[in-house]
């Protein structure tokens, strides 16, 4: 257990460690003085697109050699479902619903939790979230950004736009996992041994 002294550091991955495409260039020098001096941190990312693993395996290819904990907003929800138990629909791109295996509903389910989907947004998709929804599903979602741009593509609404559709529909309000949410927050500093903190 930490000391009552340590303070643990959460580092926003892209814009911090990695800018644009690149790392940054002092990344490991900077992971290097936080151990060194004990200082314990983890990088967390908004991101619905990856695992905390993927953005290690960024790092090492990178040729950053340091001991790391990373989380994304995926993580995060997975951590919180491990918590409630739920049975959940996943609505997020197809490469990342795996990460949800163990907590998907065969009927109905307990609440949808919803992360990018990019271009596989519908008319029929946002109409099934909010048939479920009526009928009794909490919203989880994983992020609430309003747009985004994509690589190579031009300005596009992202999940946080569709979310508040439902939200208006049903009129339920969703529960945010991602930034600035402090269950995101609590999620990092819990994995990292320090007790959950009100604000």
């Amino acid at each position: 257990m930490p000391s009552n002294t340590t303070i643990p550091v959460l580092i926003d991955f892209d814009g911090v460690i990695r800018i644009g495409d690149k790392i940054a260039d002092d990344a490991e020098m900077f992971f290097h003085f936080l151990d060194s001096n004990k200082i314990p941190f983890y990088i967390i990312s908004n991101s619905t697109q990856s695992t905390g693993n993927y953005i290690k395996m960024i790092l090492k290819s990178s040729g950053v050699r340091a001991s790391i904990n990373a989380m994304t907003t995926v993580d995060a929800t997975i951590n919180y479902l491990s918590g409630s138990k739920e049975k959940v629909s996943v609505y997020c791109k197809e490469e990342i619903k795996k990460y949800f295996e163990e907590f998907l509903s065969i009927g109905k389910p307990d609440a949808v939790v919803i992360g990018d989907m990019e271009d596989a947004w519908s008319y029929e998709v946002l109409n099934d979230i909010f048939r479920k929804v009526l009928n009794g599903a909490r919203i989880i979602a994983m992020k609430k950004n309003k747009f985004w741009k994509p690589a190579g593509k031009k300005l596009s609404l992202d999940a946080g736009a569709f979310i508040s559709a439902i939200e208006y529909a049903t009129s339920k309000e969703a529960l945010l996992i991602g930034k600035p949410s402090p269950i995101y927050f609590n999620s990092a500093i819990s994995k990292l041994g320090f007790p959950e903190r009100k604000r």
